[in-house]
């Protein structure tokens, strides 16, 4: 799955869209997430989203960033475990701490 552009309400629809039909799958969740970053509170329901796939799915659920990933682009790529965190060589980044709990 794809994150690629703003965070806002329509990139959220279409996040949920393909998480339901990786829950309904049993496939693991692997995002390719680029964005300059975007509406606060729709990154943190992404990311909690994350979460609960971490916590219930049977699979691991891993992010790659591209490119961007910034401001609440940030915030999304917190959700995962630091351990299945990646960013590619040219990857720009808004600061960031990684320390699972």
């Amino acid at each position: 799955m794809e994150i690629n552009g703003p965070i806002d309400a329509q990139r959220l629809d279409n996040f949920m869209k393909q998480l339901r039909w990786i829950w309904d799958s049993d496939d693991g969740l692997i995002l390719e997430l680029m964005t300059q970053g975007g509406d606060a509170d729709i990154a943190r329901r992404i990311a909690l989203e994350i979460r609960i796939f971490q916590a219930y799915a049977a699979t691991a659920a891993y992010v790659i960033g591209k490119t961007a990933v910034m401001s609440a682009g940030v915030t999304v790529l917190s959700g995962f475990n630091c351990k299945n965190r990646f960013l590619t060589a040219d990857a720009t980044k808004g600061p960031w701490y990684c320390k699972d709990p």
